[in-house]
């Protein structure tokens, strides 16, 4: 048990959070010692208020975001005013434009973030775990947040309600997006036919797709249908035109600028029902596709109306 607790510990020490998922795997450990049991349980439930209450003991007032995702939560909670700096990618809200860019999603610059002295950075994982190091060895708090599906997203939306004390915003923003997957979902039982097969084109030079693991699928199978490269190993990989064509799939989502030309100039392509249909999707913004935000519902319901021809009202025409 004490092995399990100094690893919890080293975990908070570099500002990671841990969720209910892996407190019911360090529960499910075989104790001989019943206290012993008792004990730890206590421990994690101090452990999670301290987190919940320390988080917003100190609000932050000078937050910066290296992910355009996390940048859009923090507009979403209205913590604009207290945003210093953003990545030369984050674009949305339009109010964000004005904000101090700090580098790019790659290469966060180091010096810039320094300079602006945040209280609390806000990054995304992979590329940026480099500059997330470093940043945490010069002292500055920084947080990964990094959503994978949309169960993820909603914790952390969650968690940054935590930590800046907007909580019940945090909260209505995540039961919005659900009662409106709620609604989403309702509407398409009444479309109810076989599944519809998909191609999610990435990039065309060269041919890259989304497979599992991607919130691009999560959603694909949420509207009832395929993903015809689901089944690839990687969430994100080079495909070849043979496969896919052989898959033939009834619609093609577009992502990449002017993709469009290179499924419809192309003969082989004009064997698949997507390209013979014109169902070609390019009028949906990726960003609503691939950014791990709050707009991710946007996207959700305007590939339903594509697809289905479902009328959806939704709140606010800006996110479009």
């Amino acid at each position: 048990m004490k092995d399990h607790i100094n690893l919890i510990l080293l975990n908070l020490s570099f500002g990671w959070a841990f969720n209910f998922k892996e407190i019911t795997l360090i529960l499910k450990r075989d104790y001989t010692d019943y206290k012993q049991r008792i004990l730890l349980i206590v421990f994690l439930a101090l452990l999670f208020y301290c987190r919940t209450v320390c988080a917003v003991e100190k609000l932050p007032e000078r937050i910066i975001s290296l992910a355009p995702a996390n940048t859009e939560i923090l507009y979403a909670l209205h913590l604009g005013d207290k945003v210093v700096g953003v990545s030369s990618y984050c674009n949305y809200p339009p109010p964000c434009a004005n904000k101090e860019k700090v580098g790019d999603f790659s290469n966060p610059n180091i010096e810039k973030i320094a300079a602006l002295k945040p209280d609390l950075i806000l990054a995304a994982g992979l590329e940026q775990d480099p500059a997330v190091a470093k940043l945490r060895k010069l002292g500055f708090t920084v947080f990964v947040i990094d959503p994978q599906d949309f169960n993820q997203l909603f914790d952390s939306i969650t968690r940054i309600g935590e930590l800046t004390g907007t909580g019940t915003l945090a909260f209505n923003l995540n039961q919005s997006i659900k009662t409106r997957m709620a609604r989403l979902k309702q509407a398409l039982w009444a479309k109810a036919a076989a599944p519809l097969k998909f191609f999610i084109e990435i990039s065309v030079q060269p041919l890259m797709t989304a497979s599992r693991y991607t919130f691009l699928d999560e959603m694909i199978t949420f509207l009832q249908a395929k993903n015809v490269a689901g089944d690839l190993p990687r969430p994100y990989c080079r495909i070849s035109e043979e496969f896919i064509i052989r898959q033939n799939p009834d619609y093609i989502i577009l992502t990449s600028p002017h993709s469009r030309n290179y499924f419809t100039a192309n003969k082989a392509w004009n064997k698949t029902t997507a390209v013979q249909q014109n169902h070609l999707i390019d009028t949906v913004n990726p960003d609503l596709m691939l950014r791990p935000g709050p707009r991710l519902i946007d996207g959700l319901e305007q590939l339903a109306e594509k697809i289905y021809y479902i009328k959806i009202h939704r709140p606010g025409k800006e996110h479009e």
